[in-house]
């Protein structure tokens, strides 16, 4: 966005990046709120998946990074009580913190804009309910990707993104909630729509980054190296524990057939695999850092997170609401001066 040339001269602004993949409404309040500058004009943010235990969601609902957790019915139910808990006061509490950090300037009021979450599938196609994106090739209990797994995860997304706007109309009118719940679906870029034989990473119009997507002139080398951040309290860090927690249980896994060989996805770009595959027998001793040795590809960090093309379009709702409120602003303006009152919606 601060790109754009709608926005005019880049150098004629500032802008501040705070944002961190994997980061929770607590460490936003105590990390990254101070470092705000005050009189903000436009604020964007993207909070609540994290909180209501995403990482652990698709660890046992999708890809079983650690094939030993208590299940996807109990992931499930756990998101909802952290969703029906002290999620949403967490939420207005983080609104509220950031909102006095927007600019008070009565003809150019700072906007928060807080933007919410899109399904990740269909859950109405029946052609995924046999295809498991199971990390470990030779595990039992695969999970696959049927209607009694896809129907939950969405309800969970549409729960989280109600929590949100409440939370955003708590805060009042200068922060605003941007939903786009409604593109994903029209623009077919969830995850096994009809007629899409998954996986499908590079798929035109898929909106979610798949294990093996490669955008438009995108290094390939680069994605097929080991992730060199996997700090605790990031996506990241969160999916290499998992990886690494399976590999000190010394159980024989091996990564998943197609997540090996370049040949069994007609659409994949050689992105071999070789030394992240684990075969530990019992008496094999593991002489490295348990839950910070990288043994994750960095095409592996970015699952179930937006392409470039949806943060365009993120962009571009953001923008088109601005200019909105900007309407709204110059109406309001000619209403206290004029004394007619000039309503837009």
């Amino acid at each position: 966005m601060n790109l754009d040339e709608r926005f005019g001269d880049p150098e004629q602004r500032q802008s501040q990046f705070l944002a961190c993949s994997g980061a929770k409404i607590r460490s936003i309040l105590d990390e990254q709120v101070p470092l705000l500058n005050d009189d903000q004009q436009v604020i964007t943010m993207t909070v609540g998946g994290n909180d209501v235990g995403l990482a652990d969601i698709l660890n046992a609902c999708v890809f079983q990074w650690w094939p030993f957790s208590s299940g996807c019915h109990q992931a499930i139910e756990t998101s909802r009580e952290l969703i029906e808990g002290g999620f949403s006061a967490d939420l207005v509490q983080l609104l509220k913190a950031i909102t006095p950090k927007l600019s008070r300037d009565p003809t150019n009021p700072g906007k928060l804009y807080v933007i919410g979450y899109a399904d990740f599938f269909n859950s109405s196609t029946t052609q995924c309910d046999s295809t498991t994106w199971a990390f470990w090739y030779n595990i039992g209990n695969k999970q696959y990707l049927n209607q009694d797994v896809r129907k939950p995860l969405n309800e969970l997304v549409d729960a989280v993104n109600k929590r949100i706007s409440d939370a955003v109309k708590a805060a009042g009118d200068q922060a605003i909630f941007v939903d786009w719940h409604e593109y994903a679906a029209y623009d077919r870029g969830r995850y096994c729509e009809d007629g899409v034989i998954e996986p499908a990473p590079n798929r035109p119009g898929l909106m979610f980054y798949e294990w093996d997507t490669v955008d438009p002139d995108e290094d390939v080398e680069r994605l097929q190296q080991l992730a060199p951040n996997v700090d605790d309290g990031t996506f990241a860090g969160e999916v290499n524990k998992f990886v690494n927690w399976t590999v000190d249980r010394k159980q024989h896994h091996t990564l998943h057939e197609s997540r090996q060989d370049p040949t069994k996805l007609e659409s994949r770009p050689s992105m071999r695999s070789a030394e992240t595959i684990v075969e530990l027998d019992d008496n094999v001793e593991r002489t490295y850092g348990s839950a910070h040795q990288p043994l994750i590809r960095v095409s592996w960090t970015r699952v179930f997170h937006p392409r470039p093309q949806t943060h365009a379009l993120l962009a571009n709702l953001v923008l088109d609401r601005m200019d909105l409120e900007h309407e709204k602003t110059m109406a309001r303006m000619r209403h206290d001066t004029q004394g007619r009152p000039m309503e837009l919606k």
